[in-house]
């Protein structure tokens, strides 16, 4: 979460000047959410508040007109929430066409909506293992296929670091 934290610092707050003027080029962001059961209540129980859920929401929040956003969700499997049948990762040799799971543009119509709609959801039931390197080669699948010269990229991690994969 202090990841989060810190890299949000970044980012204008609401009300504050839009890009081009708030001198900050719009970026391309991949959330990983862990989604695992040491996530949940029955086994470890490090979120059962839903903390990253609240996090993913305040990114979007944050997040200025242009700025591009995926959500990606891991335990077991890693899939990209919006395109759970177009991009899901269930073993770390598969071969994911990101091509059918665009990112969301922040400002553009019905994008902002479809991602509070994702971060609204209660967190799922505990999806088994961590399986970190599904999550992160999705996301850095995501950025890639989307990679522009001009466009920053990150890759925010929220999980409680429990790997069992």
């Amino acid at each position: 979460m202090v990841v989060l934290a810190l890299a949000t610092l970044a980012w204008p707050r609401p009300g504050a000047a839009q890009a081009p003027t708030d001198g900050r080029e719009p970026a391309d962001i991949v959330l990983v959410i862990d989604d695992s059961g040491s996530m949940g209540p029955n086994y470890g129980a490090n979120d059962v508040d839903g903390l990253r859920y609240a996090a993913a929401r305040l990114l979007i929040d944050l997040a200025t007109p242009g700025d591009r956003v995926s959500i990606v969700r891991f335990g077991n499997d890693a899939v990209v929430l919006g395109h759970e049948d177009a991009c899901r990762q269930v073993r770390p040799d598969d071969v994911v066409n990101v091509s059918r799971c665009p990112m969301h543009v922040i400002g553009e119509a019905g994008a902002d909506a479809a991602l509070r709609d994702i971060t609204q959801l209660p967190p799922p039931e505990a999806l088994g293992r961590t399986c970190m390197d599904l999550g992160l080669k999705l996301a850095n699948q995501v950025l890639v296929a989307n990679a522009t010269s001009e466009r920053p990229q990150a890759i925010l991690f929220l999980t409680d670091g429990f790997l069992d994969c």
